[in-house]
């Protein structure tokens, strides 16, 4: 009952002519459930609310709107320029943002992303994974001469942003594919794909790396901290806008990020390293 009494005393807050006007239906539905989501977050009443996914747009929505509660994110990957573009700055807020260092902190600033506090602590995985090897429990060698880490879905509906990037990529893999065959090369993949959650989109991945490299690379399905696991084992990491690739550098590897578009909102680095 607590629930729905708060429920309707939100419901005030909703622009109601402004979205019944537009006929933007879908919008009115989003914001109301997602104050039927704050109000029951609300009943529970915690005092921290903490996420992993930092680029949840919902997260954002409860930062902003509920003053009562303190929200904490912690980055999970790299947010590369054209998903910061993608924010809506109307709506966009983090309380308290735990992130990789300084240089993310001036890129959200850069934006005019609204974060109230930065903490810049690192990966929180990359942070495990060398935990890992300084006690001795995993082992950093090179039993593969390249690791090229996925990281693209697809089966993503396609725009002007995706086909570009795929295109790349997909040349990426191409050049790949035709180095280690010429050089006699080690190379193991690690999946971005988790066949437990998405099984069908699992396998489309898995069925186009086999396609592409012909069976000439040991492909390592996604569990958990499996790509890290691979990266340790490889002398170079190859990819192309994934976050793992500047924490394998943290941990000492060789890495070479890839961007072969012409647009630079996919990536965020100096071009000397790209």
């Amino acid at each position: 009952l607590g629930v729905i009494i708060n429920f309707m005393r939100s419901l005030k807050h909703i622009d109601w002519k402004n979205y019944i006007y537009k006929k933007n239906e879908r919008k009115l539905f989003t914001i109301i459930l997602n104050y039927y989501r704050l109000a029951t977050l609300e009943y529970i009443n915690p005092k921290i609310v903490i996420t992993f996914i930092d680029n949840s747009e919902l997260f954002h929505w409860f930062s902003k709107n509920c003053n009562n509660i303190e929200f904490f994110a912690i980055q999970n990957g790299n947010r590369p320029n054209w998903e910061l573009e993608s924010f809506s700055r109307d709506s966009f807020h983090l309380k308290h943002y735990f992130c990789f260092g300084n240089y993310d902190a001036d890129r959200f600033k850069k934006y005019n992303l609204k974060v109230d506090n930065f903490y810049p602590i690192g990966s929180l995985n990359g942070s495990i994974i060398l935990n890992e090897v300084e006690n001795g429990n995993l082992i950093n060698n090179n039993k593969y001469d390249i690791c090229f880490v996925s990281s693209a879905t697809l089966d993503t509906k396609a725009n002007e942003i995706t086909m570009d990037y795929y295109l790349s990529y997909e040349l990426i893999i191409k050049y790949l594919a035709k180095f280690i065959e010429e050089f006699n090369v080690t190379l193991a993949v690690a999946l971005r794909l988790d066949k437990r959650v998405s099984p069908r989109l699992s396998k489309l991945e898995k069925d186009h790396f086999d396609f592409i490299f012909s069976k000439n690379a040991e492909l390592v399905e996604r569990n958990k901290l499996s790509s890290y696991y691979t990266a340790l084992k490889s002398d170079v990491l190859i990819g192309s806008g994934t976050t793992i690739l500047a924490e394998g550098f943290g941990l000492g590897k060789k890495i070479m990020y890839c961007d072969v578009s012409d647009r630079k909102i996919f990536h965020d680095h100096n071009s000397i390293i790209l």
